[in-house]
């Protein structure tokens, strides 16, 4: 009698292990899918990411738009010849501020 409750009491522990030991298994693997998933979302973006950076390169944006040819970039501007030397540049620089008196803003 005490040898049949000793065979059912191990059966029923060896049975809760390899339960337990499945479930990890399964674990594991679902563990492995979801980073094989990351990995490829993850280079999707990369790619995506350097597919937008050469997209918007300055010249790429240049070519797109036309103005890689000095003739096209001064027509653009609103000239049909091409722009003398010395003549003045297309951005003029900002005027620096200077702050008022008494108001305490560094100089």
């Amino acid at each position: 009698m005490r040898l049949l409750v000793l065979v059912l009491a191990l059966g029923l522990i060896a049975s809760a292990v390899l339960e337990l030991r499945q479930r990890r298994l399964e674990r594991l693997h679902a563990m492995a899918v979801l980073h094989m998933d990351m990995d490829r979302h993850r280079r999707t973006a990369w790619d995506l990411q350097h597919r937008v950076s050469e997209a918007t390169s300055p010249a790429a944006l240049l070519a797109r738009l036309g103005l890689a040819d000095p003739a096209l970039a001064n027509a653009s501007q609103g000239s049909s010849e091409p722009a003398a030397p010395g003549s003045e540049p297309a951005f003029r620089p900002i005027p620096q501020v200077e702050p008022a008196a008494g108001s305490g803003a560094p100089r």
